[in-house]
């Protein structure tokens, strides 16, 4: 795999944005599901419900605005200016490789008591070999989902 490296390491200000809506009529669920089809990566978290009412949010996120994906020991990442970067992990740690992207990013300190900017994804069982040494046998995943997303 030819590696693609982004020739200068740029810094991407991010400008959140929120909408306060009351939940009279509407649920986060219906509100998500209105959203997934038209914005694509619509993802929906919500607080615990043990939690008071006073502490509880829903987060709705529509169309990120980059990525960070992992398959194998290759590592893809899209940012804003759509511009991307395909690198092998080799010696270099997973944890390194996401900070290093998550730090190319600059978000402005919010007056909010709620989160106005998150990194969002999974990692699957499947990365557990690049945080502990383990001795796998590597099968054919059933199905060509990154291992990290």
């Amino acid at each position: 795999m030819e590696e693609i490296k982004p020739t200068e390491v740029k810094e991407y200000r991010i400008h959140p944005k929120h909408r306060k809506i009351l939940a009279d009529t509407l649920t986060p669920v219906s509100v998500y599901l209105k959203l997934r089809d038209q914005f694509p990566g619509t993802v929906l978290l919500e607080s615990s419900d043990y939690q008071s009412r006073e502490n509880s949010y829903s987060y709705i996120g529509c169309s990120p605005v980059a990525s960070f994906e992992v398959k194998g020991n290759s590592v893809s990442e899209t940012y804003p200016d759509q511009s991307k970067s395909q690198t092998m992990l080799g010696d270099r740690p997973l944890t390194r490789a996401m900070t290093d992207f998550i730090d190319r990013f600059d978000v402005p300190d919010s007056p909010h008591k709620f989160i106005q900017t998150a990194f969002l994804g999974y990692i699957a069982y499947d990365c557990v070999k690049h945080f502990d040494r383990l001795d796998f046998r590597e099968k054919p995943a059933p199905a060509d989902i990154p291992d990290a997303s």
